[in-house]
């Protein structure tokens, strides 16, 4: 997702954006639409960029999107040195957690890794992203509470391997 602000030639337009995959995930779009509704009253639009394969959810609210940079330092248009905020990070591995998840369904993978005998069997978690800083973070977030995690400076990821591990994630 994303935030934006930009001035109209009458007023100044606040904008929240959730995006999704355009065949796989049409169902989450009009969920998010219907949370919208809901608890902020704002019916917002779907596009869909079939030459992207996205599905776009856009709607309006000026105070959401303040509390959400302001408070929570989301950053507003091109995102760079992400990284989780101390406030997001002080709430404990309980709460932290689901930010760490909703960046694995964002930027992670899963995938069988070869045992010695060449058959994929070993299970292993990955998060690659372009952002050294955050990617950091989720290593020491998880090597702190105790998971088995390795980290690559030089491509940018972290990875957790082996069926202990997974139980554990």
């Amino acid at each position: 997702g994303w935030l934006s602000n930009f001035n109209t030639w009458n007023k100044k337009v606040w904008i929240i954006g959730i995006s999704t995959n355009l065949r796989l995930e049409k169902e989450y779009i009009r969920f998010y639409r219907s949370i919208a509704k809901k608890i902020f009253d704002r019916k917002g639009t779907i596009r869909e960029r079939p030459e992207n394969n996205v599905s776009e959810f856009i709607f309006g609210h000026k105070f959401l999107l303040k509390y959400l940079n302001e408070e929570l330092h989301f950053p507003i248009g091109k995102k760079e040195n992400l990284k989780i905020d101390q406030i997001i990070c002080d709430l404990g591995f309980d709460n932290l957690k689901y930010v760490i998840r909703g960046i694995f369904d964002t930027d992670g993978s899963f995938y069988l890794g070869k045992n010695r005998k060449g058959v994929h069997i070993y299970p292993i978690i990955s998060i690659h992203m372009n952002e050294p800083i955050l990617i950091k973070q989720l290593y020491e977030t998880l090597k702190n509470e105790g998971f088995k995690v390795n980290y690559d400076e030089k491509n940018k990821m972290v990875k957790i391997k082996g069926k202990y591990q997974l139980k554990k994630w």
